[in-house]
């Protein structure tokens, strides 16, 4: 045990600084703590000659020291157990150095699927001794076969619970790691991923087969792949018209990084080089803060499509009015300063609240919407002028029925009215999607507090002399009143009418 760890160590880099804390790649520093917990201090009788580092394509590492006691060289070496193995001719057991046969080494890897089918991470160690340096790529010819070291690394919390929020709103995961396949589909299954019925591929697969044979609506997996492999993943993925975020930390990360729609950087155990490919870095390097990143970009467009929706059909019903009258010979129901003061008091509370809109209950189960959809889309505008048409209608017929008194008291109504239904079309918007009109009513705090204080000013303008006066408006009569009140409540007739709908068909309505 001590040999195995001992040569791990030696085949590790890892630096303690003055407050005690370590750094290096998480596996050396989980090598590094283990040693030096069960047997103490490094050896000091070694002094570094030379390294050959690892990379994608090796998979393993190697360092050269002198053995300062003995005047001979001592190659550490530690990778994936398939490279190792292919260049190990004997293995040492019980102290005892033998040579290894066809048989042993199938023992070794069934060995190794073992550890990995449990999901450890599963290292190799190995060693060579000679007494003059040979050629660098002569070192790791002729290895003696230590022994494997096995990794848990757990799962962190709340990631198996991300990557279902992720499959509901229609985003599909797909691994791409340099680990060994076993280990990568235990993790897989651990997560919740079905590797039975999806595809896994690896680098050598890759490697054989031309990229676009691969079955890439069921593919779930790639284990031992380069970094020039991830890197054509993503193209081919984009190619595929997928948007593709990729996650990674290290160098040999930043090209697929840099090539995806999104490239997720770590902040924690980040390379620079990856954090500066990236468009976005995760300071706590957790998943889970990816999909409530999603949860709230979707939080934010529905909420600019509820502003943008409120605002047009708001305005719409303001021009349709004005129109109306100008077409059938009508004074105009709105003069310019009481269409200053409707844009004053609804595009202004109102319009802010619903910016700062809670996520709506179904936001997650959602499929991503279309890449070329905008923020209005066909749908939307069809239901923006059928909501002004309606509202500018109950204004104009409460204009008319006012005007029968005289012309403010049409004035009045039609301007009280308008007020009062754009006020309840933000109510109108907030509630459409929640699931209980009256437990959620007020779920949006500020939309609740802006309706009030909207709807006291209104009221504030039509029964105040300061405000008659300024306004140049009639005091209204209590039926008068009840009347711009039943017309102007036409949005909440449209909300509960959709609520039924839902009810009775099963089917939601959307914006």
């Amino acid at each position: 045990m001590r040999d195995i760890l001992e040569t791990a160590l030696l085949a590790s880099s890892v630096r303690v600084t003055s407050d005690g804390s370590y750094i290096g790649d998480a596996l050396d520093v989980a090598i590094y703590k283990n040693f030096e917990e069960t047997y103490g201090n490094k050896p000091e009788n070694l002094t570094k000659v030379d390294e050959l580092p690892f990379d994608s394509s090796r998979k393993r590492v190697s360092i050269l020291y002198k053995v300062l006691s003995e005047d001979k060289y001592l190659l550490c070496v530690k990778g994936a157990g398939e490279e190792i193995l292919q260049r190990s001719n004997t293995y040492q057991e019980e102290n005892v150095i033998k040579p290894m046969s066809v048989e042993d080494r199938k023992r070794f890897m069934e060995i190794q699927d073992l550890l990995s089918k449990d999901g450890l991470r599963v290292l190799a160690v190995a060693k060579r001794e000679f007494d003059e340096i040979d050629e660098r790529d002569e070192w790791e010819k002729d290895l003696i076969f230590l022994g494997f070291i096995a990794f848990m690394d757990p799962l962190r919390e709340g990631v198996k619970e991300a990557i279902e929020k992720c499959k509901e709103a229609g985003i599909r995961p797909i691994i791409v790691t340099g680990d060994y396949l076993l280990t990568a589909k235990k993790i897989a299954e651990d997560l919740g991923i079905d590797v039975d019925s999806g595809s896994t591929y690896t680098g050598l697969d890759l490697q054989r087969q031309d990229i676009d044979s691969l079955d890439w609506d069921s593919v779930v997996l790639f284990s031992r792949v380069l970094p020039e492999q991830k890197m054509n993943i993503v193209k081919e993925l984009k190619e595929r018209g997928e948007i593709v975020a990729m996650t990674g930390d290290g160098v040999n990360d930043a090209p697929a990084l840099k090539m995806a729609d999104i490239g997720v950087g770590m902040g924690l155990r980040g390379t620079d080089v990856a954090r500066e490919a990236s468009d976005l870095v995760l300071l706590d390097d957790s998943f889970a803060t990816i999909v409530r990143a999603v949860e709230e970009g979707r939080r934010i467009f529905d909420n600019i499509r509820k502003v943008t929706y409120y605002l047009l059909s708001c305005n719409f019903s303001e021009i349709l009015v004005v129109s109306l009258s100008v077409f059938l010979g009508y004074p105009l129901p709105l003069t310019p300063i009481e269409l200053l003061w409707i844009n004053l008091v609804t595009d202004g509370f109102p319009a802010l609240a619903l910016g700062v809109e809670p996520p709506e209950k179904d936001i997650m189960s959602r499929k991503p919407r279309k890449l070329n959809e905008g923020i209005i889309n066909k749908s939307m505008w069809k239901n923006i002028i059928i909501d002004g048409i309606l509202i500018g209608i109950a204004a104009f017929v409460l204009f008319v029925i006012g005007s029968k008194e005289n012309i403010n008291t049409g004035r009045t109504m039609a301007f009280t009215g308008i007020v009062f239904s754009q006020i309840f079309q933000a109510l109108r918007l907030s509630l459409r999607k929640r699931k209980s009109l009256f437990r959620e009513r007020f779920s949006n705090k500020y939309l609740t507090l802006a309706v009030l204080f909207s709807l006291f000013l209104q009221v504030l303008v039509v029964f105040t002399p300061i405000g008659i006066r300024f306004f140049n408006l009639e005091r209204l009569s209590v039926r008068e009143f009840l009347l711009t009140l039943v017309l102007a409540l036409f949005p909440i007739y449209l909300l509960t009418g959709e609520k039924i709908y839902e009810k009775i068909f099963k089917r939601n309505i959307n914006l």
